[in-house]
């Protein structure tokens, strides 16, 4: 499921639009938008036994090597060019059916990102849409359900690929949240806009609470 605050960004991904904002974004939307998550792409590194951090410098000669003991809490790290990898985010949600009434459960955070919700009833499909789209366009697309962890334990997780992305500390746990990253190898963050085709056939869009 994707939330929007506004009917005309529903209606578009209906159309088949798919906006998807740099990693960047996310970090930098203004103050009290609960889309904005300062701590975006960052990953929090588990004091394991065995934990060594090494840091290096042309600015000294010999690396300076910290193990677990030397560090009072787990170090995080961000890499930089993750701030251009583009995310669609969407909601995990179960969807059950008795007779002729379907109920939704949908998780209580997701409804505060607004009231117009896309559920997608074919989940293969649209991904299958969105995989053919981004390969089309010459990208690179990665996609799963994040993975929710305690900062002060930290996860394991290899920077050098886009699986920290799809991580996310435990405060966000309630948004259940199924993401797609898109690499295009830019080195400055850009709005990528997708058209994957209208999706009536596989979607639906529902209104949620009080709003019309």
């Amino acid at each position: 499921m994707k939330v929007y605050a506004e009917r005309k960004h529903a209606d578009a991904l209906m159309q088949g639009t798919i906006l998807a904002n740099p990693l960047s974004y996310f970090r930098q939307i203004e103050e009290g938008d609960i889309r904005r998550d300062t701590d975006e792409g960052i990953m929090t590194m588990p004091l394991t036994e065995g934990f060594k951090l090494e840091l290096t410098s042309t600015a000294i000669v010999n690396p300076i090597v910290m193990n677990r003991d030397d560090l009072a809490e787990p170090p995080t790290l961000r890499p930089r060019w993750f701030d251009a990898i583009n995310l669609f985010c969407m909601h995990i949600i179960d969807i059950h059916k008795e007779g002729n009434t379907v109920t939704l459960n949908v998780p209580d955070r997701a409804v505060s990102f607004g009231h117009y919700a896309v559920v997608i009833l074919d989940a293969y499909e649209f991904i299958r849409r969105v995989k053919e789209t981004v390969k089309k366009a010459g990208y690179r697309l990665s996609y799963k359900s994040v993975e929710y962890y305690d900062p002060t334990e930290g996860i394991h997780a290899n920077p050098a690929t886009l699986e920290p992305i799809f991580t996310k500390r435990n405060d966000y746990r309630e948004e259940q949240e199924f993401r797609f990253a898109i690499d295009r190898l830019l080195a400055v963050p850009t709005p990528l806009k997708l058209d994957i085709r209208p999706i009536h056939d596989l979607a639906i869009l529902i209104v949620l609470g009080d709003q019309a």
